[in-house]
Formats: C-alpha cells, structure tokens, sequence
C-alpha cells in the first residue's frame, strides 16, 4: 500500500488479482515483470478504445520488429494477433 500526496491509498494488485508479496522490484523475477510488460503493453499513438493487434504494442512498447514482437508474446502464451486497446 502506497500513500499519495493527496492523502489517497493506492493498493496495487498483481494479475493474478492478489497482493504482490515482494518487498521491492528487485525481488521480482525478470520474466515476470517481462510477462506483465508484454500482457499489458499497449499502442501509445492509438486512440482511447482504438484496438489493435497486441503484437503492435508489444512492437511499440519494445522497439523491435514485427517478427520480434509476435516471437515475445508467444513466449508468454499470449496471442499476437489478439485485438487490444488502449
């Protein structure tokens, strides 16, 4: 739990929907945060609720080609042609 200047508690919660047991970011795994890079990245040009492929995003989010990006979701199980917005 985090406190925001504003006096707001944020509580992040991992994708799993449970609290992350991590006491920092140096105890999570590098495939992890990988995993959720990939499962949550996004086209940043696109317009709100604008869907694309995912492998776009993943393009975009990592600065590497087409092929590259489709190769990076399919390693965390994630279809490349699957349609998501931002």
């Amino acid at each position: 739990m985090s406190e925001t200047p504003k006096g707001i508690v944020a509580v992040f919660v991992g994708p799993d929907g449970h609290l992350p047991t991590e006491q920092s970011v140096s105890e999570i795994p590098d495939a992890e945060l990988l995993s959720r890079a990939v499962n949550a990245a996004r086209k940043r040009s696109a317009r709100k609720g604008e869907k694309h492929p995912r492998w776009v995003a993943v393009m975009d989010a990592f600065q590497l080609g087409s092929g590259y990006a489709g190769e990076l979701c399919r390693r965390f199980d994630l279809s490349p042609d699957e349609e998501v917005s931002r």
